[in-house]
């Protein structure tokens, strides 16, 4: 649902050309009906993300694991995007329906609550997914990318190009956020007519590094099919063995199936909220 409220917002500039008064009517019921399932949907990833939180700082061996630090920033988020970004996306547009907010809230404080988290999640997700491809596919070589000045490296990189995508519309350059006159949210928007510097960040904040997330969890995949066949075609096959690397694949499988619903949950909507605005917003 997140992903759903920062990609609405690439949908942008025509909005505002075309209305130039702002609605006073309170919410509709379609409306309400849309906060209350966005509020429902992010309350439910706190008691997923949170025990996972608890896991990490409690248990010794995921506590002293290279993997630790990434997984508990995901997680925390996570847990961000459940209790501040989610809810502060919908109640924005929910009371803009009826009030007017001062330019800077729009520009300012909501880019830099709700359009750095998202760039800075997956970010993170491509972070983890590398470093996981490095232990797995180079273990060898993975032993000189997993101290401590490497790792606090791959937890500073998310935030570094989050602030760094949201900067240009927090300066209105190129990109600006503003109150849409007829939904009453915030949306990011580019500053002309043009659709190519809303592709250009979509591309940043989202495609690149969810296609590089992308190559870890394929790769992996690949990799556990391969080794399972090689195991079964042997003379002396050996179960216990063979027990394991299914076990692998199959989470490699739930892994890659993440990913790819993670993918068609985005691309599509994104795509037509780019090219095709008129279409996404007159229904």
């Amino acid at each position: 649902m997140s992903n759903f409220s920062f990609n609405i917002s690439l949908s942008s500039s025509w909005l505002y050309q075309k209305n130039t008064s702002f609605p006073s009517s309170p919410a509709s019921h379609d409306l309400v009906g849309y906060v209350a399932a966005v509020l429902t949907t992010n309350f439910v990833g706190l008691p997923i993300n949170i025990p996972i939180l608890l896991a990490i700082v409690l248990y010794p061996p995921l506590r002293k694991s290279t993997s630790g630090p990434l997984l508990a920033q995901c997680a925390a988020i996570d847990v961000l995007f459940s209790l501040v970004v989610g809810p502060m996306a919908s109640l924005v547009r929910f009371f803009g329906m009826s009030y007017r907010y001062p330019p800077w809230f729009c520009s300012i404080l909501f880019t830099l609550v709700v359009h750095t988290a998202h760039p800075a999640s997956t970010y993170a997700a491509c972070m983890i997914a590398s470093q996981r491809l490095s232990a797995t596919m180079f273990p060898h070589e993975h032993k000189d990318v997993s101290d401590r000045k490497v790792i606090v490296a791959m937890l500073i990189t998310p935030w570094v190009m989050a602030l760094g995508s949201v900067a240009f519309p927090m300066a209105s350059h190129q990109l600006h956020t503003v109150q849409s006159a007829q939904t009453g949210g915030c949306l990011l928007s580019t500053v002309t007519s043009s659709t190519v510097r809303s592709l250009v960040f979509a591309l940043v904040v989202t495609h690149i590094p969810t296609a590089v997330t992308g190559v870890p969890y394929i790769s992996l995949l690949i990799k556990a099919i391969g080794l399972l066949r090689v195991e079964k075609r042997k003379q002396v096959v050996s179960k216990p063995r063979v027990d394991k690397l299914r076990r692998r694949l199959e989470i490699h499988v739930a892994l890659t199936s993440s990913f790819v619903w993670h993918c068609l949950s985005i691309y599509p909507f994104t795509f037509i909220a780019i090219f095709f605005p008129q279409l996404l917003m007159s229904g």
